[in-house]
């Protein structure tokens, strides 16, 4: 029998684990990103190919040289990129069509709005770019119907936007315009749950998550600039070794730091094996990491 919940499932679960960052009660997840590994690779600079094993994690933990908190702020869902292009032929959204998810049924235009295709005018080709934020279906002269979804501010395209993701902003990261949708949207044969446009990351399948954060310098002579590494990651909820508490501050060394981060603890989410970056005082070093789930 056919799993017929788990994109919804996949795409419920990446907007709880953002949500679980900002949460108040119970206690919020404290997710950090960090980077570690100062010893050449095997084949440097070639980088090891991660193999995912106990020992390999446990050799990166023990590598880690400083972590850095992740706010809410910093954490986006976000669905694969398709730009509107003239002449292409973009799928229509079906609530009947299983693969649907795979399928490029949504568009960004040069103005950052994004829309979902309700009639592709039975698989032609779309040589009219989309246009307005109405909140009714909007038609255009090729025979296209689209539904004006959301846009993008100035952060979420700053931050967010790259060019293979397309963020889905939730909660705090929505514009008047999108909350304007929201509201508008009706159930009728043929939507989803709630109508076009109530649910934009549901909508989207959005079973991703970005997170970005920046290691600027020292970060006030907390860590040191005096390294280079190889390895960056994603940690939750790591233990102060100090006082046996889980750290909630912004930035620590670990691994001889003064706040002494008990690298055996927490849960790594993700990480990868890089070429060798060199840190410097006047260096900021800023990540941009998907996580799936």
């Amino acid at each position: 029998m056919a799993d017929i919940t788990t994109n919804s499932l996949k795409t419920f679960t990446a907007y709880s684990l953002k949500q679980s960052v900002s949460r108040i009660s119970p206690d919020p997840v404290n997710m950090f990103v960090f980077f570690g590994k100062s010893s050449n690779w095997t084949a440097e600079p070639t980088p090891d190919t991660p193999t995912g094993s106990i020992a390999e994690q446990q050799t990166l933990r023990s590598n880690i040289k400083a972590i850095k908190k992740i706010p809410t702020a910093n954490i986006a869902l976000i669905v694969p990129r398709y730009n509107w292009v003239i002449n292409s032929v973009y799928a229509r959204y079906d609530i009947t069509d299983a693969s649907l998810n795979t399928k490029n049924f949504y568009v960004m235009t040069s103005d950052y709005n994004v829309y979902k295709c309700i009639n592709n005018n039975t698989n032609g080709v779309s040589t009219i770019q989309p246009y307005g934020t109405s909140t009714s279906v909007i038609q255009t002269g090729d025979g296209y119907s689209w539904k004006f979804m959301y846009n993008l501010s100035t952060f979420m395209v700053d931050n967010f936007l790259t060019p293979e993701w397309l963020p889905v902003p939730t909660d705090e990261q929505k514009t008047n315009l999108q909350t304007v949708v929201e509201n508008a949207a009706a159930y009728a044969a043929g939507t989803p749950p709630g109508g076009h446009g109530k649910n934009a990351y549901l909508e989207f399948f959005a079973s991703r998550l970005m997170v970005v954060q920046s290691f600027n310098g020292s970060e006030s002579s907390v860590i040191s600039v005096s390294t280079s590494f190889r390895q960056i990651g994603i940690i939750t909820n790591p233990i102060l070794l100090s006082t046996g508490a889980v750290a909630t501050g912004s930035v620590y060394s670990v691994n001889g730091g003064s706040d002494n981060i008990n690298s055996t603890s927490g849960e790594v989410l993700y990480y990868e094996n890089r070429e060798v970056i060199s840190r410097s005082s006047s260096q900021s070093e800023t990540f941009k990491l998907v996580l799936s789930v």
